[in-house]
């Protein structure tokens, strides 16, 4: 495990938290694929394993885990920012703050469900939140 995993780590947990009690769409944003999986996705079949009781599904194609209140967290890169488009999400962590930018596609809808945007920099140990 990396320095800059751990704080990903948490913010998976703290997702699937957010996730059990409020049914929405989470999605957790790095600037690729390869750093996604390496951060947090391996580590998911345990991080899930604390929560046996609310995860449904775990689908390692596309890395989503779906709970059994209905929600949906996904972990996404910013290469693909189409993906991004018509998520309507309640929670958000973009990993990056060089890519930040991305968020002003997401801001609106975050704010109209009334949910939450976490900037995650590992580099400098910073946390935003919004």
């Amino acid at each position: 495990m990396t320095f800059s995993s751990i704080p990903s780590l948490l913010g998976f947990k703290l997702m699937l938290r957010a996730a059990q009690r409020r049914r929405g769409t989470y999605l957790y944003v790095f600037p690729s694929i390869w750093l996604a999986k390496e951060l947090v996705w391996k580590h998911v079949n345990f991080l899930a394993w604390n929560y046996t009781d609310s995860v449904l599904k775990i689908n390692h194609t596309n890395m989503t885990v779906y709970l059994e209140n209905g929600s949906k967290i996904s972990i996404l890169n910013f290469n693909n920012s189409a993906s991004l488009l018509g998520q309507n999400p309640t929670g958000v962590i973009i990993f990056g703050s060089l890519f930040a930018g991305i968020a002003t596609d997401l801001i609106l809808p975050v704010r109209i469900n009334k949910g939450w945007i976490i900037f995650e920099d590992s580099l400098s140990m910073r946390i935003k939140t919004f």
